[in-house]
C-alpha cells in the first residue's frame, strides 16, 4: 500500500540554534507520495552561496577587534585593585566583563607567598564547590564561579602556607543581581538528592515559534535545576561549548558579541567562565554545529566548503596559535570518502540533497587517536575516518548505499557471538552528537527520524521515539548495541532534530538533552521541522544501568495550547564549573 505524506517545505536549514537566512519557502506545502522508491514534490528555489552564506565581514564590525583587548585592560586593572589595596584584604568583583552574571573575581594580596582557596558554599542538600590552584604567590586572582542569581552568596577564601598547611579564612557576600526576565528556567520533573558529581548542564535554550526568530539563552544548571551560570543574553548566545585548558573553554562566538546579525559564526572564541574572551579565531568558511577537541590540542571543526557550495560536509583541523586567523593544517571532504544514498530525509528537508547530502553535526576523536568519527545527519551515518584520510567504517542501516560502501558498513554481531538479545540491536537515525566512552564504545543521540529509508515502511511520530543509545564497535568491524535510554518513553521524547548525550564517569551515568521535541499546539508529536510548530526539550540524567533510572530530569516547555512559542536546545556539555582549570 502506497503512502502519502504531506509535509511543509523547508527553505531554510536549522544548525546550532540559528536559522540560515534564506527562508523563501517556508511555509509552502508539498505532497511527497512514495510510488516504486520515487518521490514527487514541487521543485525547491535553486539556492545559492550567497543564500546561505554569512553576511560580509563588514557586519562584524569594531567588537571582534578590541574585545580581548578591552578585557585584558580590566584584568589587569583588577589585579592592580587587589595589589595596592591593604595585606590580606580580599577585593572583589561580580560580573567583571559583562558577559557572566553569575560569576564574580576574589583577589587578596599576602604578606608572604602562599596558596590561596575559593570555597562556595551551597544551601542546605546542596554541593559545596571549591578551587584550590597550585601557584605559590602573593597576589591570588580567584575566580568564582557556580554562584546563585539574585541570591546573597557566601564564599569562603582560604589562605595556605606555600606547604599546604591553613593558615586563615576570609568569609564575604556577593549579592548577585536577578537574572534577565526572559531567561528559560525548566520545570523540575526530578531532582538530585544525593550522589552529586558537581557538575553543571551547560544547555542553549531557544525560545521562538518553531523555526522562526528564535530568543536564545546559554544556561548552567545543576542537578536540582537551580541556574549556576548564564551568559549575558544581550551579546547572544553560545549554543555549544567545551572546556579547553587553563581555565579557557572554547566555543562559536555569539553573533551580537560579534556585532553582527543572525546567521553563524565565521568566528572560534576562547574565554573563561568570568566572562573572559581571551583569543578570538577567524575561519574562511561558517563554522557550525561541531567542534571537537583532539588529543594532540588541535581542533577539528565542522564547517562549509568552497563554491560550487555544500553545507557542512567539511572538517578542517586547525591550531590554534597566537595569530588572529585559524592556521588550518588538514581539509577533509566528506565526499572524497563517502558515496552518498538517497534517504527520506533529503525529501523531507525540500531543499536539493546537493547542497545538504551529509549535514555534519558531531565530531569525535577515538581515545587512541588513530581515527575519528563524523556524524551525518542526512545521511542516517556515522563515518569513521582514519588519520590517512581512508575511510575505516560506517555505522548505518545497510539499504541504499552503493556497492562501493558496503564492505565499510558495520555488520551486527550475531547470536552466536554473543550478543545480548536482551538489549534488541536497532540502527540509529538523524542522529547527532558521537562521544566515546572508551575506545570501542561509543555513544549517540538517536533522533529515530523515520527509522527507515522509505516513506512505505517509515515509521509515524505517534509511534516513534529518540534514544540515547551505546554501541561497542569490535576490531572484526561487527556493532554491538549494549545500553541505550528513551525508547521506553515514546513519542514523549520524539526529537527529530537536534539533540546530544554525554556521559559521565564519576558517577556512570549518561546525560540526554532531547532538544527537538516536536509537536502541535495540542501536544500531538510531529517529523515536520519546519514551518508552524511547538517546540519544547527534556535534560535527562540517567543511570547507565539496564534498565535505566532516571536521576535528574528538567523539561523547557510552554504548555499553553494558544500559542506556537516553546524552547529548542541545540546539545549540552556537562562539567563542573572549574573542570577547564585542572585540564
Amino acid at each position: 500500500m502506497n503512502k502519502k505524506i504531506t509535509y511543509l517545505v523547508l527553505g531554510c536549514v536549522l544548525g546550532a540554534g540559528a536559522t540560515y537566512a534564506a527562508c523563501g519557502l517556508l511555509g509552502k506545502q508539498a505532497s511527497l507520495t512514495d510510488t516504486s522508491n520515487s518521490v514527487v514534490n514541487s521543485a525547491p528555489k535553486q539556492l545559492t552561496y550567497a543564500d546561505i552564506i554569512i553576511p560580509p565581514e563588514g557586519d562584524y564590525g569594531q567588537p571582534v577587534r578590541t574585545l580581548i583587548q578591552d578585557h585584558t585592560k580590566i584584568y589587569n586593572q583588577f589585579v592592580s585593585d587587589v595589589q595596592t589595596a591593604a595585606v590580606n584584604t580580599p577585593v572583589s568583583i561580580i560580573d567583571p566583563y559583562g558577559l557572566a552574571p553569575l560569576a564574580a573575581l576574589v583577589g587578596i594580596h599576602t604578606d608572604e607567598p602562599t596558596q590561596a582557596e575559593v570555597i562556595i558554599l551551597g544551601g542546605p542538600g546542596e554541593p559545596v564547590r571549591r578551587y584550590k590552584p597550585t601557584e605559590v604567590t602573593q597576589t591570588h586572582i580567584l575566580p568564582v564561579l557556580g554562584l546563585k542569581a539574585d541570591t546573597a552568596n557566601r564564599v569562603q577564601i582560604v589562605i595556605h602556607s606555600k606547604e599546604g598547611a591553613p593558615q586563615g579564612s576570609y568569609n564575604l557576600t556577593l549579592q548577585t543581581n536577578p537574572l534577565a526576565v526572559s531567561t528559560p528556567k525548566p520545570e523540575v520533573k526530578k531532582a538530585k538528592a544525593d550522589n552529586f558529581h558537581h557538575k553543571l548542564y551547560f544547555v542553549s535554550p531557544s525560545e521562538g515559534e518553531g523555526m522562526g526568530k528564535q530568543s536564545p539563552h546559554t544556561i548552567g544548571l545543576d542537578e536540582k535545576g537551580t541556574i549556576r551560570w548564564a551568559f549575558n543574553p544581550e551579546m547572544g548566545a553560545t549554543p555549544l561549548m567545551k572546556p579547553w585548558k587553563d581555565g579557557k573553554w572554547l566555543a562559536f562566538m555569539p553573533n551580537k558579541l560579534a556585532g553582527k546579525r543572525g546567521g553563524a559564526s565565521k568566528y572560534l572564541m576562547a574565554f573563561d567562565l568570568t566572562g573572559r574572551v581571551h583569543n578570538i579565531w577567524k575561519a574562511e568558511h561558517r563554522l557550525h554545529h561541531d567542534f571537537a577537541i583532539l588529543n594532540d590540542g588541535r581542533v577539528s571543526i565542522a564547517t562549509d566548503g568552497p563554491q560550487p557550495f555544500k553545507i557542512e560536509d567539511v572538517a578542517i583541523t586547525a591550531t590554534l596559535t597566537d595569530k588572529p586567523n585559524l592556521q588550518v593544517d588538514e581539509t577533509l571532504h566528506m565526499e572524497s570518502v563517502l558515496k552518498r544514498r538517497p534517504l527520506i530525509l533529503d525529501t523531507q528537508a525540500g531543499y536539493l540533497p546537493s547542497y545538504d547530502w551529509f549535514h555534519m553535526n558531531g565530531i569525535d576523536e577515538n581515545p587512541n587517536g588513530t581515527y575519528r568519527v563524523y556524524s551525518g545527519r542526512n545521511q542516517s551515518a556515522t563515518v569513521a575516518v582514519n588519520n590517512d584520510k581512508s575511510l575505516r567504517w560506517i555505522l548505518a542501516d545497510p539499504a541504499g548505499w552503493p556497492k562501493s560502501m558496503a564492505p565499510y558498513l558495520l555488520k551486527p554481531q550475531s547470536d552466536d557471538q554473543g550478543k545480548d538479545n536482551a538489549v534488541g540491536f536497532e540502527w540509529s537515525w538523524g542522529q547527532h552528537s558521537p562521544v566515546f566512552r572508551d575506545a570501542n564504545h561509543l555513544f549517540l543521540f538517536d533522533n529515530g527520524n523515520f527509522r527507515s529509508t522509505k516513506f512505505a515502511t517509515a515509521t509515524p511520530a505517534h509511534d516513534n521515539y529518540s534514544r540515547l543509545v551505546e554501541y561497542k564497535i569490535n576490531d572484526d568491524n561487527t556493532i554491538e548495541q549494549v545500553w541505550s535510554f528513551g525508547k521506553e518513553r515514546g513519542h514523549k521524547l520524539y526529537a527529530p532534530y537536534v539533540g546530544g548525550v554525554d556521559y559521565i564517569t564519576e558517577t556512570d551515568s549518561v546525560v540526554g538533552v532531547f532538544g527537538g521535541i516536536v509537536r502541535n499546539r495540542l501536544g500531538n508529536p510531529s517529523d515536520i521541522v519546519a514551518g508552524t510548530f511547538k517546540n519544547a526539550a527534556h535534560v535527562i540524567e540517567v543511570s547507565h544501568t539496564t534498565p535505566p533510572e532516571v536521576l535528574t530530569e528538567l523539561v523547557f516547555e510552554n504548555t499553553d495550547i494558544h500559542t506556537d512559542r516553546g524552547y529548542m536546545i541545540y546539545r549540552g556539555t556537562v562539567c563542573d564549573v572549574y573542570c577547564a582549570y585542572t585540564k
